[in-house]
C-alpha cells in the first residue's frame, strides 16, 4: 500500500476487495471518497481504462475519471486514475 501512500499523504486509504490486482484503494482526502487505481504492473492499461470509461460514459454507469497520471512518475508513483467512488455492487458478486 505504500505506493497509494504517495499520492494521498494524511488520508485514509483501504485496500479494496476484488479485481484480483491489490491496485485499488477507496481513499478518502479531506471527508470525500474516491477511488485510486494504480497501475504498477500494467502501466499501459491506465490509458485503455480511462479512455474506456470516457467512451461508454452516459451508455453505461461508470464512475468519471477526476484525475490521470497515464505515464509513471518515479519508482513509487506509478500511473494511476483517480475515479469517483460510486455506490453499488461489485460485477463480480453480482
Amino acid at each position: 500500500m505504500s505506493r497509494a501512500v504517495a499520492f494521498f499523504p494524511g488520508a485514509e486509504i483501504v485496500p479494496l476487495s476484488g479485481g484480483y490486482s491489490g491496485e485499488t484503494f477507496l481513499v478518502t482526502p479531506g471527508g470525500e471518497q474516491a477511488v485510486l487505481r494504480l497501475y504498477a504492473r500494467r502501466p499501459g492499461r491506465a490509458a485503455v481504462d480511462e479512455a474506456l470509461l470516457e467512451r461508454v460514459r452516459g451508455l453505461l454507469p461508470v464512475p468519471r475519471v477526476l484525475e490521470a497520471s497515464l505515464a509513471a512518475d518515479g519508482p513509487d508513483r506509478p500511473p494511476f486514475l483517480l475515479l469517483e467512488a460510486l455506490p453499488g455492487d461489485r460485477l463480480d458478486l453480482v
